[in-house]
């Protein structure tokens, strides 16, 4: 007799199986393989698991990517699909945007392991204070995060950060990124 408790059944069973044996990365990277059409997945196959994940926990997650998408198509159809990232100052687009879209470098973008003084070899990074190790490229990114196009998103307290005036954009910006993350930001002057 088969028991009713789902989290015992077969299937339930099989999926933490997979779970507890594949990478987190390996999974994700077998997922998005599946959207490559030389995969042989069609629309059906992928609305069948969204379909999926929605049964399980993720209907909002779902729906708002649905949305996403929704609105990126009609942006794109306006001519209106990029959007200018006030932190990276790169243009995306939402349907691309993603948890480590927008990265900023280290101050440092490499050191050498034959400085002399020890000033110089502990140098830090002026935004998160990391030493970069020695003689070694840093490939590491100091902020990594999604774009936006709302300073008051940007959390980082950082001295890389710029407005877009200070990178050379176009775009006005109410005051220096640095200042209105600090809290220095005075919204009745605005003076920046």
């Amino acid at each position: 007799m088969a028991s009713s408790d789902p989290s015992n059944s077969d299937p339930a069973q099989v999926l933490n199986y997979i779970l507890n044996s594949i990478p987190p990365a390996t999974f994700v990277a077998r997922l998005r393989a599946a959207l490559d059409p030389a995969m042989g997945y069609d629309s059906e196959d992928i609305q069948s698991l969204l379909d999926g994940l929605a049964n399980v926990g993720f209907e909002r997650a779902v729906k708002q990517a649905a949305r996403v998408v929704e609105q990126g198509s009609k942006a794109a159809e306006d001519g209106m699909d990029e959007q200018h990232c006030v932190r990276c100052h790169k243009e995306y687009r939402e349907t691309e945007n993603g948890y480590e879209a927008c990265k900023i470098q280290h101050t440092h973008t490499y050191t050498s392991a034959t400085l002399k003084t020890a000033t110089h070899a502990h140098e830090r990074c002026l935004s998160c204070h990391k030493v970069p190790p020695p003689s070694a490229i840093v490939e590491e990114k100091c902020i990594t995060a999604r774009h936006t196009t709302n300073v008051k998103d940007i959390k980082e307290r950082s001295a890389l950060l710029r407005t877009c005036v200070e990178a050379g954009c176009g775009r006005k910006a109410p005051t220096t990124a640095a200042k209105l993350l600090d809290g220095s930001f005075e919204s009745a002057g605005n003076r920046g």
